[in-house]
């Protein structure tokens, strides 16, 4: 019987008691694939579900399994806050890209312990290696290698759709496998059980009272080929089970536990071992270029946590900290540690943040302390909801932190500065998959994988998300437009009371929308923006002289309240460096499909939409009709302004008009309700057309437009 130390893997003793509990055994008329000389099983291409088409991916962020919770609502300020280093008007996306099935071995389900991501050279992932073990009896366990293949950061803009390959398998019917790494053509594995049938050196023999192994496979040129891979040597550890294990560029470092446990630091290349440490109960490795960090706990019925600061060369121990937080015994818990910070998850006593001193030292206390997640009403078993695994990644600009909290999801958030920001939650769908809980999480670069007990490991891709679409095309304007728009419509000069941009205010005004007299398809090609506001930029189309408000709103907006999706253009209609990720030239497709003849489409702005990575109702339009304007109505009789601006009992709140220049159709907003406001109508400018041109090439005139409505200056 195994001691129930091999709890250390990705099984969480209490808050996955029900998630992890034991499948029936397998269907015998269901047949195996079958392994090679030396263990290794190439499986179906059904072991890993992918995501589709790059068209699926980008409509839906979320599995069936794992979805999406509520992002903290932010202001809508524009620009970056000061005290944070991430951008409050971006939204981080979760894109699944794949779901990696659990294996089952002679009757028994195994699940995943650890994730070893490994990149190309670059901080691109190209493989990751997953190890698997059993809850409690009898030992079972796997290797497993993946490859992951067109991982573009963002997801969303990569032409081939992101995926993950299963590329062999390495069962173990008498080993759990708990943690794993790689360093330079090595596999590093540690578990508990007996490995005599796979090595069979003299120096190694398995007694039940230490169960405990190191393993080191080599993989020779080719990871990616089992025949080149052998394993080289196994080393017995102290204890019951191996826990984690770490490589430098000299050194194998090793945990065992629970009693009895130790660190052990080898020699990388001979295995001859340089220190051993005894230390209980073992929880976490981590390492960066200033030290090894070690948390454990003890075997008292309330566990009191500790970090050492520990040299990894010599095993000197340079600074222990008792930590002010009970964990759960013999339960899993983790560190993550970057060259700033050392994160701490703590079961019950959530995550604690310290800020490490230049020499890799960390203070007496956390600079933050995130509590585990909120326990809901009625929960079976509170235990379920506490804070078992911590992991960072730099995205982009930005410092991801992702803890694994049993029924509570995942909690996503960003480091900046002394500050973390809780940003979302991905959440089990335990309506659909119950046995679902997330037990383990880590990621590197945009990659994140998300063990959820029973329910499989979840690849994710991470990405930000700005409100800008994929752009079809990036055209160039002619050099006429390029050169007289900005100075036609400059920033902060009344368009009311300045010519030439004056002769668009007198009578009549009636270019309010785009007339189709040809069937086409529509695009928007953005120009440049000056809001001080996140808008969002949508479309309703009408076939009568006039639209009907009612009938515009149900186009624009979902029965349930919210913005409908499908008739939006931009959901962050903001430039580069001022909110947004829009720059000149940014081409884009009004709807899916072509319009008719005799098809009239207006425009209107969802001013202050964009909040925290989605599009809200405010219920402030800006229409391009302005009988829909139908705001300060009060104002109306003393309108300050000249021309005409107050029409059909509603404020204009556009221009439209022909480039003299270019011949294209040029729409400009003013995104402040008149007759307040700087009035410049150049708060968002963009070009109409019916054609989409090559990438890289001139913006040509439109010709399936009726234009007799408009201007040409």
């Amino acid at each position: 019987m195994k001691n129930t130390i091999k709890l250390f893997g990705i099984g969480l003793f209490l808050a996955m008691a029900v998630s992890c509990a034991k499948n029936e055994p397998s269907n015998p008329d269901n047949p195996q694939p079958q392994p090679n000389d030396k263990g290794f099983v190439k499986y179906p291409s059904d072991r890993v579900s992918n995501a589709g088409s790059l068209e699926e991916l980008n409509r839906s962020t979320q599995d069936p399994d794992l979805i999406l919770g509520n992002y903290v609502d932010q202001a809508a300020t524009k620009g970056l806050d000061s005290r944070l280093d991430y951008n409050i008007n971006s939204a981080y996306t979760f894109r699944f890209i794949a779901h990696v099935k659990n294996i089952e071995l002679n009757g028994y389900q195994l699940q995943a312990t650890h994730v070893k991501i490994i990149d190309n050279g670059t901080s691109r992932p190209r493989y990751a290696i997953v190890t698997y073990n059993t809850r409690l009896s009898p030992y079972r366990g796997a290797i497993e290698l993946l490859e992951l293949s067109n991982l573009n950061e963002p997801a969303v803009s990569d032409p081939a759709t992101p995926k993950a390959t299963s590329v062999w398998l390495r069962t173990f019917e008498n080993a759990d496998i708990n943690n794993v790494d790689y360093r330079d053509g090595y596999i590093y594995i540690v578990g508990a059980g007996n490995l005599s049938d796979w090595y069979t050196g003299s120096d190694y023999r398995y007694t039940s009272s230490t169960p405990a192994f190191l393993a080191v496979i080599k993989t020779g040129t080719n990871i990616a080929d089992p025949a080149t891979i052998s394993v080289e040597k196994v080393i017995k550890l102290p204890s019951f089970a191996g826990t984690n294990v770490k490589t430098t560029a000299s050194s194998i470092i090793a945990a065992s536990g629970d009693r009895n446990g130790a660190l052990v630091i080898l020699n990388r290349l001979t295995y001859e071992e340089i220190r051993r440490i005894s230390i209980n109960d073992i929880r976490s490795l981590e390492l960066n270029t200033k030290g090894l960090y070690v948390l454990n706990g003890t075997m008292s019925d309330e566990q009191q946590a500790s970090v050492r600061f520990i040299n990894p060369t010599t095993g000197n121990v340079i600074n222990t900290l008792n930590l002010q937080a009970q964990q759960q015994r013999e339960a899993k818990s983790e560190l993550s540690v970057t060259e700033k910070h050392m994160m701490v998850a703590l079961n019950e006593g959530g995550t604690q943040i310290f800020r490490l001193t230049a020499d890799g030292n960390f203070p007496a206390t956390p600079i933050q302390t995130v509590p585990r997640p909120a326990i809901p009403s009625g929960a079976s078993n509170p235990q379920d909801y506490v804070t078992n695994g911590v992991s960072n990644a730099e995205v982009g600009n930005n410092s991801f932190i992702t803890m694994a909290n049993g029924a509570g999801g995942v909690t996503v958030g960003i480091l900046g500065g002394s500050a973390f920001r809780d940003i979302g939650t991905l959440q089990p769908d335990k309506q659909n998959t119950p046995k679902q809980s997330i037990n383990f999480v880590v990621m590197k670069g945009n990659v994140m994988f998300v063990a959820s007990g029973l329910g499989g490991l979840k690849i994710l891709v991470v990405g930000e998300d700005n409100g800008v679409p994929v752009p079809i095309g990036n055209v160039l304007f002619c050099n006429s437009l390029n050169t007289t728009l900005p100075s036609f419509l400059p920033e902060g000069v009344n368009a009311f009371t300045t010519f030439p941009q004056s002769q668009l205010f007198e009578a009549p005004i009636t270019a309010m929308n785009v007339n189709v007299a040809t069937q086409t398809n529509l695009y928007v090609t953005f120009f440049d923006e000056g809001a001080s506001l996140l808008n969002t930029l949508v479309y309703y189309t009408y076939t009568g002289s006039a639209p009907v408000k009612a009938d515009v709103m149900s186009q624009i907006v979902n029965p349930d309240g919210e913005i409908n999706l499908n008739r939006v253009i931009y959901k962050n209609i903001s430039k580069m460096n001022a909110g947004g990720g829009l720059v000149r030239g940014h081409l884009t497709q009004i709807g899916k499909t072509p319009f008719p003849a005799g098809t009239k489409i207006g425009f209107a702005l969802v001013v202050d939409a964009w909040r925290g990575g989605k599009v809200r109702n405010t219920g402030n339009f800006r229409f391009t009709h302005p009988a829909l304007n139908n705001y300060n109505i009060a104002n109306a009789n003393n309108n300050p302004l000249t021309g005409q601006a107050f029409i059909n009992g509603g404020w204009l709140a556009h221009v439209m008009y022909k480039d003299a220049g270019c011949n294209n159709f040029v729409v400009a907003f003013e995104d402040i309700a008149l007759p307040f406001g700087d009035k410049d109508f150049n708060d968002i400018v963009f070009v109409v057309s019916d054609r989409q041109p090559a990438d890289g090439s001139m913006l040509q005139a439109s010709t399936s437009f009726d234009t007799s409505n408009l201007k040409t200056l």
